[in-house]
C-alpha cells in the first residue's frame, strides 16, 4: 500500500529549516499531493484530495494548523458538481472556496468549505489558542485566516446518498488519508496542532505525525459542534461561564456571539476544554 512507503524508517523527508512564504507553500504541496495520488478509495467520493487553507502570512516553525474531520459533500445529491471540484483547482480547494465564496461576503465567518470554520468555530478556537500563546494575531476572521492553516484530517469522503458520516479515527478508512497528512504536518512544520482526538488515540497515526514534524506541539480535541459542546463537555461549565465573563467586550466574546448552528453558552466549554488542554504540558509533549 503507499502509505508505507511514507512511513518507513528514513523515508519522511524534512523541510529546509528557512521557512517559504504561503503561496509556495502551496505549490509545493499540492506537488507533493499529486505525487502520492494514485486513487481514490472505492468507497469515496470521486475527488482528488485537498491541501490545506495556508494562510498568506502562515509561517513554518510559528503557525497553528488546525484540523477539521472530512468533507461533507451531502450538497452533491442535489446539485451538479462546480468546474473547481473536476479541474486543478481541487487540489487547492478550500482557498478556491474562499476566494470564490467567503473573501467578499457579508457573513462575518467565510465560507472555506469546512463547515466547522464557516461556522465560526475553529476559528474561534484558533483565536483563543494564539492569545494563549502569545501570538498577535489579527482580531478580524479573514485576516486570521491569512495567518494560519486548516484542513480536514480525513482527505476522503464516504459516500452515502442522503448522509454524511465521520470516520476520522477509523484505522482501516483512515489509512489512505496518513499518507496526505504526513506530506502537510512535514512541509508547514506548525508550531501548533489541534487534532481530532479519535485520530491521535490510534498509535500509528500519533507516531506519523510526530515523526513528520517533530517540534510540533499536538494538542488532541474533540469536534467543535453543537452536540459536542451540549452532551460530551458538560464538566467544563464551570470554567466555561468563567471564561465568558473575563471575555465578555473583548474580540473573543464578540466571535463567540456570532458562532452558527451552536448553544452560544455552551460553546464556551469548548474553550474551557481549550485552556485545560494548553494548561496541561503532559498533553502537548511530542
Amino acid at each position: 500500500m503507499v502509505w508505507r512507503s511514507f512511513i518507513r524508517s528514513g523515508s519522511i523527508r524534512l523541510v529546509s529549516n528557512t521557512a517559504q512564504p504561503a503561496n509556495t507553500l502551496s505549490s509545493t504541496l499540492i506537488g507533493r499531493f499529486r505525487a502520492t495520488f494514485d486513487g481514490k478509495p472505492d468507497w469515496a467520493w470521486p475527488f482528488v484530495p485537498s491541501i490545506p487553507f495556508v494562510g498568506r502570512h502562515y509561517r513554518q516553525g510559528s503557525g497553528i494548523l488546525i484540523y477539521a474531520s472530512a468533507e461533507n459533500f451531502t450538497w452533491l445529491d442535489r446539485k451538479t458538481p462546480p468546474e473547481w471540484l473536476a479541474d486543478d483547482d481541487a487540489w487547492n480547494r478550500y482557498r478556491v472556496q474562499y476566494e470564490m465564496l467567503g473573501r467578499s461576503s457579508a457573513d462575518f465567518f467565510p465560507w472555506v468549505g469546512i463547515q466547522p470554520v464557516t461556522d465560526g468555530g475553529l476559528l474561534v478556537a484558533a483565536l483563543f489558542v494564539a492569545e494563549q500563546l502569545g501570538h498577535e494575531l489579527p482580531t478580524e476572521p479573514r485576516s486570521l485566516l491569512e495567518h494560519i492553516s486548516l484542513s480536514n484530517w480525513c482527505k476522503f469522503t464516504i459516500k452515502i446518498p442522503g448522509k454524511n458520516k465521520d470516520y476520522v479515527g477509523n484505522l482501516k478508512r483512515s489509512i489512505p488519508s496518513l499518507p496526505y497528512v504526513l506530506g502537510e504536518l512535514n512541509e508547514l512544520q506548525p508550531a501548533l496542532v489541534l487534532v481530532p482526538v479519535k485520530a491521535w488515540n490510534r498509535d500509528l497515526f500519533r507516531a506519523v505525525m510526530r515523526g513528520a514534524s517533530p517540534s510540533t506541539r499536538f494538542i488532541p480535541v474533540h469536534q467543535f459542534n453543537g452536540r459536542v459542546v451540549s452532551v460530551r463537555l458538560h464538566r467544563f461549565d464551570s470554567r466555561a461561564q468563567e471564561l465568558h465573563r473575563r471575555y465578555a467586550g473583548k474580540p473573543l466574546g464578540e466571535w463567540m456571539g456570532r458562532l452558527r448552528r451552536v448553544n452560544g453558552e455552551h460553546a464556551w466549554r469548548y474553550i474551557a476544554l481549550l485552556h485545560e488542554a494548553l494548561s496541561e504540558r503532559t498533553v502537548l509533549a511530542t
